[in-house]
């Protein structure tokens, strides 16, 4: 086990009920996760617990005691990211950034923190872009019906950006989800509606050809086309 460092040494932790604990040591970090993985289960049982009424936004510390516990289950391992970050800032205290060996150390540094929480944060980053791929599609789609519905000359171009927009947050989605069908029917129907029948051929054969997807699917995508 890693020595704990003089900030550790002795922890003193304030439970509900007004209870005071007094931790030392490696025991001062197991009882600080300990204690952060039950208030996050406290707190995920609260809210589950208040069915579909609103919720309240939980506060700050709520906040970041929910993403500590949840780091490990994310596969953060909290004692590797304790060690890696005490090493940075060993660096940082101690910078010599005229010696290369610095240099080399610091990128080392920063190469192992990526990696123990790029599982997380990747997963984060990409729910945080499909959300933003929906909204640009429903603003499109709303866009294309606007000017249907004035019956504008630049329709056609309009639908034509539905589809090019749905068909890129198809390839972001999952294969096979529901979420990933209806991107797909969208690109389809969306292409069609601008008067390019030839695109929508094109995107359904893809789907047979390259993703070898089930005759029910792609015959209901060609269903889409008059």
């Amino acid at each position: 086990p890693v020595e704990p460092s003089e900030s550790q040494k002795n922890f003193h932790l304030i439970l509900p009920g007004a209870k005071l604990l007094r931790l030392s040591g490696h025991h001062a970090l197991d009882g600080l996760k300990n204690y952060i993985t039950i208030k996050h289960l406290t707190c995920q049982a609260k809210y589950a617990r208040m069915g579909s009424r609103t919720r309240r936004r939980p506060s700050f510390k709520e906040k970041t005691i929910m993403a500590i516990a949840t780091a490990e289950t994310n596969g953060i391992n909290l004692d590797e990211l304790q060690r890696e970050v005490e090493k940075l800032i060993g660096l940082l205290k101690d910078r010599q950034p005229g010696m290369i060996s610095w240099h080399e150390f610091m990128q080392e540094r920063l190469t192992n923190l990526h990696k123990l929480t790029v599982k997380a944060l990747g997963k984060q980053m990409k729910n945080d872009q499909i959300d933003d791929l929906n909204r640009e599609v429903t603003s499109a789609i709303r866009f294309a019906e606007e000017l249907e519905e004035v019956k504008s000359e630049y329709t056609p171009a309009a639908w034509a950006r539905v589809s090019f927009a749905e068909h890129y947050l198809a390839n972001q989605l999952e294969f096979g989800t529901n979420e990933w069908k209806i991107a797909w029917r969208g690109a389809v129907r969306a292409a069609v509606k601008s008067g390019n029948v030839e695109r929508a051929k094109n995107l359904i054969e893809h789907l047979k050809v390259s993703l070898q997807v089930s005759r029910k699917f792609s015959g209901e995508l060609e269903a889409l086309i008059p």
